[in-house]
């Protein structure tokens, strides 16, 4: 397990490194729900990608969040060719995007947001490093992103829900100091589950050996 995930009586674990007989590292995700009378965690479902692929790492950033009515949500990163994309999943929803599920009970991905990053330096953005869900608004992370000479400065999306579309619209990109190379804005952050909406990202690049790291909020 390369990356867990404990929400409410959800246990998500990522198994990006996968292997089967044809394709390595094509990755997996694990599902768990607590069970109320044995208090154990049992497996409720297996997430993969609908086509395996060598070294896309299915599931290698993944985050999980419950809505106002009670329905968990799970987001994940997958390094898929020619695109790296974030895929959402919701445990009741009609499976309508390109992810399948195996071995579920309920699971079906709802929409998916690729980089689109031209492929020939796709695996050096980062896409998707990191991504964080509270409710309907999705933070994805993209340290390696180049701002034309200022290469790795970072950036970071906002998505959020649209409950009359059922579509997950681009709202804000966020910058942190667009003139530092190497600066990685978006390689670490978090999103708070409270109304305050606290966005918290992190800048852990020190430009050519020397400059100080940062936080932004």
């Amino acid at each position: 397990a390369e990356t867990v995930v404990l929400k409410g009586k959800y246990l998500v674990v990522s198994f990006q490194n996968y292997s089967n007989s044809s394709f390595i590292r094509t990755g997996r995700v694990v599902v768990y729900k607590r069970n109320i009378s044995s208090g154990l965690y049992e497996l409720d479902a297996i997430l993969a990608p609908s086509n395996d692929v060598a070294e896309q790492q299915f599931g290698y950033a993944l985050d999980i969040t419950n809505v106002e009515n009670g329905t968990p949500r799970i987001v994940l990163t997958s390094q898929d060719n020619p695109y790296h994309t974030v895929y959402i999943f919701d445990r009741d929803a009609v499976n309508i995007d390109n992810a399948v599920v195996t071995d579920s009970k309920s699971w079906h991905t709802i929409h998916s947001i690729p980089s689109y990053v031209v492929p020939s330096i796709r695996d050096n953005t980062n896409y998707g490093i990191i991504v964080r869900l509270s409710g309907d608004n999705l933070i994805i992370g993209e340290q390696g992103f180049d701002d034309g000479a200022i290469t790795d400065n970072g950036k970071v999306y906002h998505y959020e829900y649209n409950v009359d579309t059922q579509l997950w619209d681009p709202k804000l990109q966020y910058r942190g100091d667009k003139t530092v190379v190497d600066a990685n804005f978006g390689f670490a952050l978090d999103l708070s589950d409270d109304d305050k909406g606290y966005l918290i990202i992190g800048a852990p690049g020190k430009p050519n050996g020397s400059g100080n790291q940062k936080g932004f909020v």
